[in-house]
């Protein structure tokens, strides 16, 4: 099964998403086409679009900017600071094409997404200079003009998603699940600790059985002792079809001056009240 959480526990881990922090966004009508260009207009203009085919949702495009705080190089994680609901003199829908004035704001990007009722093919331009043009049955997610298959739940996830790594080096075998549907799941979480080099950024490739157990961890430059605590994780069952089964997850790490072990699922790195907080 390539889409793991069926649609009704999904929809119920994001709804909770959704109640734990907010944000406006800028919502406007489509015509029903088959193409649909999306224009970004800004000399630093980062976005993450999403397309979701939808027979039930009326066209539409909604747009909101999210301010983020860039790594460093003791933080290799953006760190998610608020949304913002774009003025309307920045967007502009003619024909088939959205036209997208990108915020000047520092560490500002924009998130987008689009709603169609039909198969369609989108086309992302930056700055007039094509970055992609991809035929979407199903959904698909865009960052800064990469595509992955892949369909959006709607804009909260994209806003969570803008602070989890996207890693296109590392793949997984068997059932994946995303670094938004781990972090919500995290139920037990310990700190691990480990004998590695201070500064040794990596990641865990987590694998989860049906108990929500932590089966197997590998993570190069973190020892025994790190892994066994990485073992020691609990997350709540996922689920497809009524039935819980084994997943796979990755988990990016930041080994800190002290030995402890800095990592995207930290306790303090949840959605709470609004914004999300992180340790790093």
């Amino acid at each position: 099964m390539t889409r793991l959480i069926s649609v009704a526990l999904l929809g119920g881990v994001l709804a909770l998403a959704q109640r734990q922090f907010t944000w406006e966004a800028l919502s406007l009508p489509l015509p029903d086409v088959k193409t649909i260009g999306i224009d970004l207009v800004g000399p630093d203009c980062r976005s993450i679009i999403g397309v979701r085919v939808d027979a039930a949702a009326p066209p539409a495009v909604s747009i909101t900017d999210v301010i983020v705080e860039p790594v460093t190089s003791r933080r290799p994680f953006d760190r998610f600071q608020s949304t913002s609901k774009p003025s309307e003199d920045r967007i502009s829908v003619l024909d088939d094409t959205v036209r997208v004035v990108c915020s000047a704001e520092p560490g500002a990007s924009e998130r987008i997404f689009v709603s169609a009722i039909q198969p369609i093919r989108v086309a992302v331009r930056k700055n007039d200079i094509p970055q992609v043009s991809v035929a979407v049955e199903h959904g698909v997610v865009i960052r800064d003009g990469v595509a992955e298959g892949t369909t959006p739940e709607g804009m909260h996830q994209l806003i969570l998603e803008g602070v989890s790594p996207h890693l296109f080096s590392v793949s997984l075998t068997g059932t994946s699940v995303s670094l938004t549907d781990v972090r919500t799941h995290l139920q037990a979480f310990a700190i691990p600790k480990s004998s590695a080099p201070a500064a040794t950024t990596g990641i865990i490739q987590l694998t989860i059985d049906a108990t929500g157990h932590v089966s197997g961890a590998i993570a190069r430059a973190l020892d025994e002792a790190a892994l066994e605590t990485i073992r020691s994780w609990v997350f709540q069952p996922f689920v497809a079809d009524g039935q819980a089964g084994p997943v796979r997850a990755l988990v990016q790490f930041l080994v800190m001056e002290d030995g402890s072990v800095a990592t995207s699922l930290d306790a303090n790195a949840r959605v709470y009240e609004g914004r999300m907080r992180k340790a790093f």
